[in-house]
C-alpha cells in the first residue's frame, strides 16, 4: 500500500473515532469525555479489515447482486437511465405530509357492505391468517394461504396499518419482492411516519438495480444532506450503512470507512454499524484507552450486548484497570442472570482476579467460595440422579473440583493465612488437576497434546510448592506420553535446586535458559530474592507484572514487588484513564439488570370501559424510555422488537380459555429517544381471543392480558413445558377484567329483531342482532336471568334469517357466515354459501369448516367435507389453494392414524 493510500486509510480511521467519541452524551460526569484527540491520535493504518468476530448476524439489506427477475427489474431502458431521478422522486413522496401525500383509491372493487361490517370481516380474515401462521401444521402451502387471507383483508379494509405490516413481514419472509411496492406505498399512506415502512419502501426501490454502481448512484441521491435530513437520522443511517457495505464489497476501504462513519453519526444507537466500526478499528487503534472509549460508546448504543461487555472486560483486565473491570464483570454477571444464562467459571475467575488486583484478597476468596458452592450443588444433583440411593450425608461430602486456574488463584490468595486453609486450597488444586487429567484420558486426544496440557499443570504445581511425590508422579506420566526437551529438564532441575535452597545454582540455570518461559522468569526472581538481590529480583518481576496483568502470574509478581519495595505498585496511566472513562458511565446502567423499570416502563390500557359484541377489543400499549440515552428497538437490542401477550378469557357457563402466546411486532420505530414514549394499539379480536369471544357472544366475556417486553423462554424442570418470563431488561405488566358485553335475551328483544329483519334493508346493528339470534337458535337454554324463548319465536327467527340471508350483500353474508352458530335448522344458509361466487364467503366457509373439525378433534373429517371437495375444483385460485392445504392437513392426519394402527402409512400395511 502506498503512502497516499495509508494516509487516506488513517484519515478514515481517525474520522470514525472522532465521530464516535464525540457522540457520547453529555451528563456522564457533567461534561463530554476528555480531549477527543485522545480517542484517535494513535490510530494505526493496518491495511486489513478486522471485523468484529462476535457481532450478531444481521439481515443484509443488499441481498445478492444478481437479483431474480421481477416486474420491477424488467424496466425499459428509458426508465433505467432515469432511475436515480425516480428514487429521489420516491424519497420526496415519502417526505410529504399526510395532507400532501398522493391519495390512493380504495382497494374495494365493489362498494357493497357497510364500512364497519367490512372492517369486522377483515379482522376475522386476519385472525384466521394469524392462526395459520402459528399453527404446528404450517408449511409453504400454509404461508400462501395466510398471504391470501391478509391480501383479502386489505381489500376489505385498506386503511388498517397492522394488516399491511403483517403483509410486509410475509412478503419479506417469502421473498415476494413483487408485493413490496404496493405494501409499503399503502402503509405509508396510512402511517406516513412509519420509519420501518419508509426504509423498506426505499430499499425495495434500490434493490431493483442490478449493479452496485446503480445502487450507489441511487444512494448518493438519497444521502444528499437536504434529503437525508428530511428522511430522518434513523432511515438515513441505515442507507449510509448500505452504502458502506457496497463499497466494502467493491474493496474500497476508504469509502467504506467514510460511509460507516456517516452511519454512526446519524444514529449512534444503530448497533450493527457501530459494532462493525468497532471491529474495523480493533487492529487499527494502538491506543487501548481509545478502544475502550469506543467500546463504552457501543455499550451505550446497546446496553444488552454481552459481546461488548466481554471484550471490554478483556481490555480492562489486560491494562490492570481492576476497579472498572470489577464493575463491568458484575454488570455482565447480572445481565447473564437476567437472561437465565448462568455465568461460567471464567467470569468468576476474572471477578476474583479483579478483586485481587484491588488488594481485596478476602473478597476474592469469597467469590471463589461462592462459585465452589454452585459447582457442589450441581455435582450433588448429578450424583443423586445417577445413584438415588445415596444418603444426604454422602451427598454432602461430595466435593466438586474447581477449574485448575481458579484453584491456583485460591492457593495464591491463601498464602499467609491459616495453615489449614492453605492445605485445603492445595488439595483443591490437586483435585482439579487430577480431574482434568481424567477427562483428558477419556477424550480422544493425541499423546503429544495431552502431554503438553499435563506439563502446564505440572509447572503450576511446581511453582506453588506441591508435594514432591505428586510432582514426580505427574512427571513420569508426562514422560511416558512424550519426552521432555532439554530446556524443560534444565528448568525442572533449576526449580528443584531452588526448593532445596541452592539459590545461586538455580539462578545460573535460569540465566542460561534463553526461552521466554514464565517459569524461568519466576524462578529467576525467586532465586534473586533468596540471594537477597532485591533490585535484580524487582527487575525480573516487573516485566512479568507488566505483560500479564490479567493473569495470576502477573498479580503474583505485583504482590512480590510490593513486598520488596514496601509500597503499592501504582496503576499505569492507561489503567487510570480507563477507570476514569468507566466512572463516567451512569450508575443507572449497573442497576438496570436487577431493576429494568429504571430504564423501561410499560403500561396497558383498554381504550373503552367495555366493548360491544363484535367490536374491536383495543388495548393501548405505552412503552417509555426512562433513561438519558436513546434505546434501540431491535431483535437483540435493549428493547426487543417483539412483544409477548398472554391471555385468559372467562365466559359465563363455559370453561376459562388460555390460548398460545401472541407475538406482536413493535411498529414504526427503530428507537425511543430519552424520556420519550411509544404508544400503539392492539386489537385482541385479531387473535385467538376473538375466536373464543365470538363463540359465546350472548353471555359476554372477561379478558385478562399479561404483556412481557424482552421475554425469554424457559422449560419447566418438573412439567417440561415451555414458559415465558422477562429476560434482560424485561418487564411484565397486565390489565385485568377487560369486559366484552353480551346480549340480554328476552322475548321482546327477539320479536323486535325478527320485525326489523323483515324490512327492506338490513342495517349494521340489525346484522349483529341477526348473528346473535343464530346463537339462540343453536342453543335455546336461557340463562340465570332469562328463560328459553318460546318455540314459535324460535321458528319465526329461523324462517326470517333464512329469508333475509339472500337479501344481504356479499360482504355481510361472509361476515354472518363467520360469526353465526351452526345449527341443523340453519343449514340452508350453508348450502347457499357453497353456491356463492364470492371469494370472501368461500374463504370464511372453509375456515369455519376447519375450525369445526379441529374442535371435534378430527381434522381427517375434512376429506369428506362437501365445501372442501367442491372448492378443490374452484375457479378462484385463493379458494383452491386453501382447499388443497386443508386436504393436505386431513391426509396427513389420516396417514398418522393409519401408521399408529398398522405401523405403516398405507392402509393394510
Amino acid at each position: 500500500m502506498g503512502a497516499s493510500a495509508l494516509a487516506e486509510n488513517e484519515s478514515v480511521t481517525v474520522s470514525i473515532l472522532r465521530v464516535h467519541c464525540q457522540r457520547l452524551p453529555i451528563g456522564y460526569a457533567g461534561t463530554r469525555p476528555r480531549d477527543p484527540h485522545s480517542c484517535w491520535h494513535s490510530a494505526t493504518t493496518a491495511p486489513t479489515i478486522a471485523f468484529r468476530a462476535t457481532i450478531r448476524p444481521i439481515r443484509s439489506p443488499l441481498g445478492p447482486y444478481s437479483m431474480k427477475a421481477t416486474p420491477q427489474v424488467a424496466m425499459t431502458s428509458f426508465v433505467t437511465i432515469f432511475r436515480p431521478i425516480i428514487v429521489l422522486w420516491l424519497a420526496s413522496l415519502l417526505l410529504c405530509g399526510p395532507a400532501q401525500a398522493q391519495s390512493t383509491e380504495s382497494h374495494i372493487s365493489d362498494p357493497e357492505g357497510a364500512l364497519k361490517t367490512r372492517q369486522r370481516l377483515a379482522n376475522i380474515l386476519v385472525r384466521y391468517a394469524n392462526e395459520v401462521m402459528v399453527s404446528v401444521d404450517l408449511n409453504v402451502g400454509g404461508m400462501n394461504v395466510a398471504l391470501s387471507l391478509y391480501l383479502e383483508a386489505t381489500r376489505l379494509d385498506p386503511d388498517h396499518p397492522d394488516t399491511w405490516r403483517k403483509l410486509l413481514e410475509m412478503s419479506l419472509a417469502m421473498d415476494r419482492e413483487d408485493l413490496l411496492e404496493e405494501i409499503t406505498r399503502n402503509l405509508l399512506r396510512i402511517s406516513p411516519s412509519d420509519k420501518k415502512a419508509q426504509l423498506e419502501r426505499l430499499l425495495s426501490a434500490i434493490l431493483t438495480y442490478n449493479t452496485a454502481d446503480d445502487r450507489i448512484a441511487a444512494l448518493d441521491q438519497l444521502l444528499e444532506p437536504k434529503t437525508a435530513e428530511t428522511l430522518g437520522p434513523e432511515v438515513s443511517a441505515r442507507l449510509a450503512f448500505m452504502m458502506a457495505d457496497l463499497h466494502r464489497r467493491r474493496g474500497d476501504i476508504q469509502l467504506f470507512g467514510q460511509w460507516l462513519r456517516e452511519s454512526i453519526a446519524l444514529d449512534p444507537t444503530y448497533s450493527d454499524a457501530v459494532g462493525i466500526a468497532t471491529g474495523f478499528l480493533r487492529d487499527r487503534v494502538a491506543d487501548h484507552v481509545a478502544y475502550v472509549e469506543l467500546l463504552l460508546g457501543l455499550l451505550t448504543a446497546d446496553l444488552t450486548d454481552d459481546n461488548i461487555l466481554a471484550t471490554l472486560n478483556a481490555y480492562l483486565m489486560a491494562e490492570g484497570a481492576y476497579e472498572s473491570a470489577e464493575r463491568m464483570i458484575t454488570m455482565r454477571m447480572d445481565q447473564l442472570e437476567a437472561r437465565g444464562t448462568p455465568a461460567g467459571n471464567k467470569i468468576y475467575q476474572d471477578l476474583a482476579m479483579a478483586q485481587w488486583g484491588q488488594g481485596n484478597h478476602e473478597k476474592a476468596l469469597e467469590t471463589i467460595g461462592s462459585r465452589r458452592e454452585m459447582l457442589n450443588n450441581v455435582y450433588e444433583a448429578l450424583a443423586q440422579s445417577e445413584d438415588p440411593s445415596k444418603s444426604p450425608l454422602e451427598l454432602a461430602q461430595l466435593k466438586a473440583p474447581l477449574p485448575p486456574q481458579m484453584a491456583a488463584v485460591q492457593v495464591m490468595l491463601s498464602q499467609g493465612l491459616d495453615s489449614t486453609v492453605q492445605s485445603e486450597a492445595m488439595e483443591d488444586l490437586i483435585l482439579s488437576v487430577d480431574f482434568e487429567g481424567g477427562l483428558s484420558d477419556m477424550a480422544v486426544e493425541e499423546s503429544q497434546a495431552q502431554a503438553a496440557r499435563l506439563l502446564n499443570s505440572y509447572w503450576m504445581l511446581l511453582w506453588l510448592n506441591a508435594d514432591m511425590n505428586i510432582l514426580e508422579t505427574k512427571l513420569e506420566t508426562i514422560e511416558s506420553l512424550s519426552g521432555l526437551s532439554e530446556q524443560a529438564k534444565e528448568r525442572i532441575r533449576g526449580w528443584k535446586l531452588l526448593r532445596a535452597g541452592d539459590y545461586a545454582a538455580a539462578a545460573e540455570i535460569f540465566k542460561q535458559d534463553k526461552a521466554p518461559h514464565v517459569m524461568t522468569q519466576i524462578g529467576l526472581a525467586e532465586a534473586y530474592i533468596g540471594l537477597g538481590q532485591n533490585q535484580d529480583a524487582a527487575m525480573a518481576l516487573l516485566p512479568i507484572w507488566e505483560s500479564q496483568r490479567n493473569m495470576p502470574t502477573g498479580l503474583w509478581a505485583r504482590d512480590r514487588l510490593e513486598d520488596l519495595l514496601g509500597v503499592p505498585v501504582p496503576l499505569s496511566a492507561e489503567a487510570m484513564q480507563m477507570n476514569e472513562l468507566v466512572a463516567e458511565l451512569p450508575t443507572l446502567l449497573d442497576r438496570v439488570p436487577n431493576d429494568p423499570r429504571l430504564a423501561i416502563s410499560m403500561r396497558l390500557r383498554p381504550t373503552e370501559d367495555s366493548f360491544k359484541p363484535y367490536d374491536p377489543i383495543l388495548i393501548e400499549v405505552k412503552i417509555s424510555n426512562n433513561t438519558p440515552l436513546p434505546l434501540a428497538i431491535d431483535q437483540d437490542g435493549p428493547i426487543q422488537d417483539l412483544l409477548l401477550l398472554q391471555g385468559d378469557v372467562r365466559v359465563p357457563y363455559a370453561e376459562a380459555s388460555q390460548g398460545p402466546g401472541i407475538l406482536m411486532q413493535i411498529p414504526s420505530r427503530f428507537r425511543i429517544l430519552p424520556f420519550e414514549s411509544l404508544i400503539f394499539t392492539i386489537d385482541l379480536r385479531r387473535y385467538w381471543i376473538g375466536t373464543v369471544v365470538d363463540r359465546h357472544p350472548l353471555y359476554g366475556a372477561s379478558v385478562d392480558i399479561t404483556a412481557i417486553l424482552n421475554f425469554m423462554m424457559l422449560t419447566g424442570s418438573s412439567t417440561g413445558k415451555p414458559s415465558h418470563q422477562p429476560g434482560l431488561m424485561g418487564i411484565e405488566t397486565d390489565v385485568n377484567d377487560i369486559r366484552i358485553d353480551g346480549q340480554r335475551v328476552t322475548e321482546a328483544w327477539a320479536n323486535r329483531v325478527i320485525d326489523e329483519l323483515t324490512g327492506e334493508k338490513v342495517s349494521e346493528e340489525e346484522l349483529v342482532d341477526m348473528a346473535l339470534m343464530t346463537h339462540i337458535i343453536s342453543s335455546n337454554k336461557g340463562s340465570l336471568i332469562a328463560d328459553p324463548l318460546p318455540d314459535d319465536v324460535i321458528n319465526a327467527g329461523v324462517d326470517t334469517i333464512i329469508d333475509t340471508y339472500p337479501r344481504l350483500d356479499q360482504i355481510s353474508r361472509a361476515w354472518l357466515i363467520a360469526v353465526m352458530a351452526r345449527s341443523p335448522r340453519l343449514e340452508p344458509i350453508w348450502e347457499m354459501a357453497e353456491r356463492s361466487d364470492s371469494l370472501a364467503v368461500h374463504l370464511i366457509q372453509l375456515m369455519r369448516s376447519l375450525d369445526a373439525a379441529r374442535q371435534a378433534g378430527s381434522v381427517e373429517s375434512l376429506l369428506e367435507e362437501s365445501a372442501v371437495i367442491t372448492s378443490l375444483n374452484s375457479d378462484i385460485p385463493e379458494v383452491r389453494y386453501l382447499a388443497e392445504w386443508m386436504e393436505d392437513l386431513a391426509q396427513r392426519a389420516r396417514d398418522e392414524r393409519l401408521e399408529a394402527l398398522t405401523g405403516s402409512g398405507e392402509p393394510g400395511g
